[in-house]
């Protein structure tokens, strides 16, 4: 009996990973290098550039906001006060849940954390953890970048 909420959250998270499946936004990256191609000058490879590391901060940011709302959701039908429950989200529109949730991505990514959104339970510290270890790549990719199209810019 001991090891049945090990086995719940155990069939959570493999319900989770299931999301993982989302993740064929390689093709997406496929046409940006088609495009990439056709761009003749460095002005216009300059913006290019610039418009491709904020859409993969975007997406970053959304797959993070929509893994923390439905980890979060888990969390309410488990019968466990989630950051859900304590921000009021049940009841709000589906709008409100998603920009709720991206923001909390993108002020988690950004190292700002204001604390208006703050996580509840100990898994979801443990996801805001990882959310916080992935957004230190993404945010040191995302300055290598820049620092690159500078100094390519720059020659």
């Amino acid at each position: 009996m001991a090891e049945t909420p090990q086995l719940l959250k155990l069939l959570k998270i493999a319900k989770l990973l299931k999301m993982l499946k989302l993740l064929r936004v390689a093709k997406i990256k496929r046409i940006i290098v088609k495009f990439e191609e056709h761009i003749v000058t460095d002005s216009m490879d300059l913006i290019v550039t610039f418009l491709n590391i904020t859409v993969q901060l975007m997406v970053v940011a959304h797959y993070l906001g929509c893994f923390m709302f439905a980890w979060g959701m888990e969390e309410f039908r488990g019968g466990n006060t989630g950051w859900v429950k304590e921000n009021s989200l049940l009841d709000e529109t589906t709008w409100t849940k998603y920009i709720t949730s991206v923001y909390w991505a993108f002020t988690t990514m950004s190292a700002v954390g204001y604390g208006d959104i703050v996580p509840i339970t100990n898994d979801e510290r443990a996801i805001t953890m990882a959310a916080m270890i992935t957004s230190c790549g993404t945010f040191a990719y995302t300055v290598n970048s820049i620092g690159n199209i500078v100094k390519r810019y720059n020659q």
